[in-house]
């Protein structure tokens, strides 16, 4: 069985709160800007994209590459406080992860890239460090769900008719099913 996104991103979340300079102002998928009021720093955690192969044609096993990002972001009063600060909370959520067995042996590969972002808030400089998290999972078993009886319709019969209209392809289906589902 794999990890979802969701529950990926959940166990980051809960790894991260309270273990690093953001405190409890770690978050699930935030959409919005950080409004000017927010505590600094501040985490939030966000799924970016899934995709999976199928890793052997004898079986249902695949493998699973999540793509997430961490952003942290904080404010400082000159840029060498805001450097300072960037790099340490780098440092403090890539420490909670990587030096984690039990987070890192769920998956067969883990890879990141850092970037960092500033720029000029009123009197103060704000940045951000993202940190793209590439983590593999390898032999992925899904199990087919068992056909339920009680919901099954003895036939199923589906009708494709192409006609052209008005030079445009006109394609209308009809389905039919027959029997009892309940």
């Amino acid at each position: 069985m794999s990890l979802g996104p969701t529950a990926i991103r959940t166990d980051i979340v809960t790894r991260l709160t309270g273990t690093t300079s953001a405190g409890a102002e770690v978050y699930d998928s935030p959409i919005l800007d950080w409004p000017d009021t927010s505590a600094w720093p501040v985490i939030g955690v966000s799924s970016r994209q899934s995709n999976g192969t199928l890793a052997s044609m004898s079986g249902a096993s695949f493998s699973r590459v999540d793509l997430l990002e961490i952003e942290a972001t904080t404010e400082a009063a000159t840029d060498a406080l805001l450097a300072a600060a960037l790099d340490t909370i780098e440092d403090q959520v890539l420490t909670v992860l990587l030096a984690d067995d039990e987070w890192y042996n769920q998956f067969s590969q883990v890879s990141f890239t850092v970037d960092r972002l500033a720029s000029i808030a009123s009197t103060k400089r704000r940045g951000s460090v993202k940190i793209d998290l590439t983590l593999t999972q390898q032999n992925i078993e899904y199990e087919a769900a068992e056909p339920d009886a009680t919901n099954s319709f003895e036939r199923l019969e589906v009708e494709t008719d192409l006609a052209q209209v008005d030079g445009e392809i006109d394609v209308t289906q009809t389905i039919t099913l027959t029997g009892d589902p309940s």
